[in-house]
This record gives C-alpha cells, structure tokens and sequence, in this order.
C-alpha cells in the first residue's frame, strides 16, 4: 500500500485495521516518507495485524518497481502513482483520498480494470474488490492492460505537440479499448458508414461484440480512437495482411463531418501506425468511386489511385501509400 510519503488522511493505518477486521494475514509492504507525521500509529497498526508487515521508507524508482512486480495487489489512490503500478501489472484496489482525485478514480473505473472502494477514509466493499483483484488471471490482466497502456506514450504526445506547434486544435489519439465497443457499433450502423461500406448490410450488436473483441487483442490489427475538443470524432482501423502491406480504413462521426478532420486523423494514424509496424511499407485503402469526399481525404495525405478492383462484387478504387520499410532505411545507414 502505498498512500503518499506523508499520507495526510493517514490512510495506511486505517487500511490495516480493516484488513485486520476483515481477517487476512497475507504480507503487506507500507511504503512512507521517513517524516510521515502518523508513523508511530501505522507501526501499532502493523503490529496488531495478523500477518506480517514491512514498513518502507523513501523508496527509489527501481525500488518501487520492484515492490509493484512482486506483489499479488496493491492499494493505491487514484493518482500519479497508479499509472507506475498499472506498467507493472499489479492488480490494483484503488480509490480517492481528496477531492481532486475523483475524476481519475471514475475515469480508471470505466475501464473495469481495477476495483474502486470510493472514498479511502471510509472504503465501500473493501472484501470484495480484493476479491476481485485475487480472482484475476495475471495474464489476463496483463493483456487487458497492455491494451491502456501500450507503450507508445511518446507517438501520442509527440502528435499532440506537432498539433499545437502547427496552431491548430489538436485531435487526441489513442488505441481503442473496451470500453468504446458500443461507441464504434453506432459508427459502424451509420447510415453513411454503411451505404459506402463493401458489404452494406446492418452489423448486429452479437456480430459486433465478437468482431471488436477479436480486434482488440489480434496482434495484426489496430484500433485507433479519435477525441476532438473531449468529444469522440471517429476511428481508423489497420489490418495487416499476409502480402506485407496493410488495410486501411476510417470513419468520422456524424456531428463532425465537413470539418476536414479526416485527412489530419489519417496523418495522425500513419505516424501511429509505422511507429508500431516499422516493417510494413505498403498501406492500402478501397473506395467506392463515388465517395469523392474519402477519396479527396486520402489524397491530401498523399495515398495515389492505383487501379480500378472488384471486390466481392462490388467495384472499388484502390489507393496506395508507401513509406520506407525499416529494411531500406537500414540499407541506407
């Protein structure tokens, strides 16, 4: 448990004497600061605990690290300090100590990811969210969370910055989770969306929850999902394929068409894409050819109209962008 270095609401006494209340002697690490004013009442805590106690102060980094990798769970407020413990793939009990932490305790809940106690200084179903995180298959948990955090942090940031150095608004991109399965159905039964589609027919919510599950966890596939102005704009998806090449395609919400978000969501999902595929040169889109307005999309972003194709009875136009693969750009150094 780890509630900050002065831990102000002294949470971690209280969270001891619950958890001896509760009847679990399992080994507990408390992570302080060696001024913590409440020091002397968090090691009676620990002594009356039925299990034993470790008592830690002023850890480094690697210290911290190595506490988060070798624990079966930790408890955590909604803070900072939960985003150390989700890239180590600790199941995490968490909640908020002050006010400021809510918004995060209830943004990190929609994930259903982690079990949410509410308020720290009066916990709600303690028992049963450390139920919960026991019951959690760590490899389970730790693909779902691979999925949060992918480890491309820089490529989103860098993104934001290039936006905002441009001058323009910037649009938010991120690999799409779960939790957006019934955003990406009403995009998908689109009216629009639909009548440009290859297959035209209504996607049903029991085609959809397979589909986008299989997606997410497919390592040949890419998911990402577009916020502009806090508000969900629309998605690109990326299948690779066998040939070396991968398929491209995207929608934008209806409330914001017209706008030309397309064409910079496409750049923005390029720069994702290689950065995640650096060996995949060759990315492909099909447009039917009446769909002037994608069609003039991807040829802002430099995608070429290569041929006419017929597609499972339907004729497309196929567009081709190429970068450089990380074999040439190798050769070249």
């Amino acid at each position: 448990m780890c509630f900050g270095g002065a831990d102000p609401q002294n949470i971690s006494t209280l969270l001891l004497s619950r958890l001896s209340d509760l009847g679990f002697d399992n080994p507990v690490d408390v992570v302080l600061g060696a001024s913590n004013p409440f020091l002397p009442e968090v090691r009676l805590a620990a002594d009356q605990y039925p299990g034993p106690v470790k008592i830690h102060h002023n850890l480094g980094d690697e210290e911290m690290i190595g506490l988060y990798q070798g624990a079966r769970l930790a408890f955590l407020p909604a803070s900072t300090t939960m985003l150390e413990a989700i890239a180590c793939k600790v199941p995490i009990v968490m909640g908020y100590a002050v006010d400021n932490q809510m918004d995060i305790y209830h943004g990190f809940l929609n994930t259903e990811l982690f079990a949410g106690v509410g308020d720290w200084n009066k916990p709600q179903r303690l028992k049963a969210a450390i139920d919960q995180c026991l019951a959690e298959d760590r490899v389970t948990y730790g693909t779902k969370v691979d999925q949060l955090i992918d480890g491309y942090s820089n490529v989103n940031l860098s993104g934001i910055f290039k936006q905002l150095a441009a001058g323009v608004e910037p649009i938010v991109c991120r690999r799409a989770t779960k939790i957006e399965m019934h955003q990406y159905f009403k995009w998908a039964n689109d009216p629009v969306v639909r009548s440009t589609a290859v297959k035209t027919d209504v996607i049903s919510w029991e085609e959809h929850t397979k589909w986008f599950s299989r997606r997410l966890v497919d390592q040949d596939s890419l998911l990402l999902f577009f916020l502009y102005r806090n508000r969900p704009c629309g998605q690109i998806r990326y299948e690779v394929s066998s040939s070396g090449s991968a398929i491209v395609s995207i929608s934008i919400d209806p409330g914001f068409r017209g706008q030309r978000l397309a064409s910079r969501m496409l750049a923005i999902g390029q720069e994702q894409f290689h950065s995640r595929f650096p060996e995949i040169p060759l990315i492909v889109a099909y447009i039917r050819p009446d769909n002037l307005a994608s069609r003039k999309t991807f040829e802002r972003v430099q995608f070429s109209l290569i041929e006419e194709v017929n597609l499972r009875g339907t004729d497309l136009l196929r567009y081709e962008r190429r970068e450089r693969s990380l074999s040439d750009k190798n050769d070249e150094s």
